[in-house]
């Protein structure tokens, strides 16, 4: 029996081109995947530089997470999202966690991707961010307390847990900055197929409101 994952491949197929380019993300269907016809090999540690490992390493993980937790339910676009901002919440306490400056440079990786977008994409993104505030406030309040109060740790939520504790692993020696923050985004919403800015804008806005909560709640502590 096919598993929610597979029905969604399978309803959701990449559309056939002609000489297709070469692609990496999960969501195309083989004939217009790489994977298919042998082509794809992992990247060779380069010397002096570890970064093209380091993406590689972060979409096996992120690869990882996509078939052990949206295989589970019914997918749609609108759960794709909330993956991709939990994850995201990941990478931002993995690279951020002891920074004292975490609410600016989140607020900068955010203007990042917003001041791609003219301004009326900007204003949807500001009103979309509100809408998933209240319609996945019971979730987002889980994700908050699980990964920046240190909540006990939940059996829906301990994928996020092992997820942080192998990317934090995988970044053990690397410098943590804005820069690769924005790399890593770039390749986790690549790879669920939500390719416009307007989405890593939108996870980057709320994940921003978390930040400014956390802070807020451990002030009044």
């Amino acid at each position: 029996m096919d598993n929610a994952l597979s029905l969604y491949l399978k309803d959701n197929p990449s559309v056939l081109e002609d000489n297709a380019p070469e692609k990496d993300s999960l969501f195309v269907n083989f004939p217009n995947n790489k994977h298919l016809y042998g082509l794809f090999k992992p990247p060779r540690l380069k010397h002096g530089d570890s970064n093209e490992l380091i993406n590689h390493n972060f979409q096996v993980l992120i690869s990882k997470s996509i078939v052990s937790k949206l295989s589970q339910s019914p997918i749609n676009q609108e759960r794709i999202l909330i993956f991709g901002i939990y994850i995201q919440c990941v990478v931002f306490k993995v690279i951020f966690d002891k920074n004292k400056l975490i609410a600016n440079n989140i607020k900068e990786i955010t203007n990042t991707f917003m001041q791609t977008l003219p301004i009326d994409a900007q204003v949807s993104v500001e009103l979309r961010c509100l809408f998933v505030q209240r319609t996945h406030a019971g979730e987002l309040n889980i994700l908050f307390n699980q990964m920046w109060l240190n909540s006990a740790v939940t059996t829906d939520f301990k994928w996020l847990h092992d997820l942080s504790r192998e990317l934090r692993d995988l970044l053990a020696t690397t410098e943590k900055t804005n820069e690769l923050s924005v790399t890593l985004l770039k390749l986790l919403f690549e790879q669920l197929d939500l390719r416009s800015n307007h989405y890593i804008a939108l996870s980057s806005n709320l994940n921003y409101h978390l930040v400014l909560l956390m802070l807020y709640v451990k002030k009044m502590l």
